[in-house]
């Protein structure tokens, strides 16, 4: 713990350090889930992961909390496979619009290195591409019908958390997001798309803002977001515990829509 307080004492510590070292210390999973909001964690930006990170730590990240990382292995480039496997190989080729018989570790991994060369004009791929990958179409895939349920169940049972994640959304994230998601209008209107037609006000307000919240840890990933910025990691944690399934939906979807251009 001395440790992890010298780090944060420091001006310039970088979050993908105090990460790397709270996966060294012996904290159960309930200590590690509360100190990564407080310092940070939940989403880092590509370039913040130091040299010492190692394949043991994104392996111990995925028992701890698989949206992590999912991102921590988006950014590194690493741990694809286990990617494929977590989302699931089927609906993964649906996401990314390839049915024929192809590694999709590799496909991911070259899509990557477009994306880094920061040279995507002309090769855009046009991942999550369908309204059913986006819960706006006539047939919805398996994923998003399973979140939308579990959704449905802790609204009925609890609404209390969803109304204050809806508060704080206002007041914390909208305005920091709004002059951001003008980039993206196409998936601004197709997660506007979900207040139309999922009709019950708290439960489609939800659906929207889940997938706006998903959008602002995509472009924290990206370092196109104020950072640190712990309103935004606050609201992840609820989110997490909230609606767990719904958010891990939607942060694949997007992750992969921007990662394919965002067209």
């Amino acid at each position: 713990m001395n440790k992890l307080l010298a780090i944060c004492q420091q001006t310039t510590w970088k979050a993908g350090a105090i990460l790397h070292l709270l996966l060294q210390l012996p904290f159960s999973l309930a200590q590690f889930k509360v100190l990564e909001r407080y310092f940070g964690t939940l989403a880092i930006p590509a370039s913040g992961f130091p040299v010492a990170w190692r394949a043991s730590d994104s392996s111990k990240l995925t028992g701890l909390n698989d949206c992590t990382a999912f991102q921590v292995g988006l950014s590194r480039g690493e741990n694809l496979k286990w990617m494929v496997r977590w989302i699931g190989e089927s609906e993964l080729r649906q996401l990314l619009n390839r049915t024929e018989a192809i590694s999709l570790p590799d496909l991911i991994a070259a899509q990557l290195a477009v994306e880094k060369s920061a040279d995507l004009a002309g090769q855009l791929t046009r991942w999550a591409r369908h309204d059913n990958d986006w819960g706006i179409g006539d047939d919805n895939n398996h994923r998003y019908r399973a979140a939308l349920h579990a959704l449905e169940t802790a609204l009925a049972e609890n609404p209390g958390p969803a109304k204050l994640f809806n508060e704080l959304f206002v007041k914390n994230i909208q305005p920091r997001l709004a002059p951001l998601q003008k980039q993206y209008p196409l998936l601004s209107t197709k997660l506007a798309k979900r207040i139309e037609i999922l009709g019950d006000p708290l439960l489609s307000l939800t659906a929207e803002r889940v997938g706006l919240t998903a959008l602002a840890a995509a472009l924290y990933r990206r370092g196109q977001w104020p950072s640190p910025d712990y309103a935004l990691m606050r609201q992840i944690a609820r989110l997490q515990s909230y609606c767990p399934e719904f958010y891990r939906h939607d942060l694949v979807l997007i992750e992969f829509y921007l990662l394919g251009g965002g067209k």
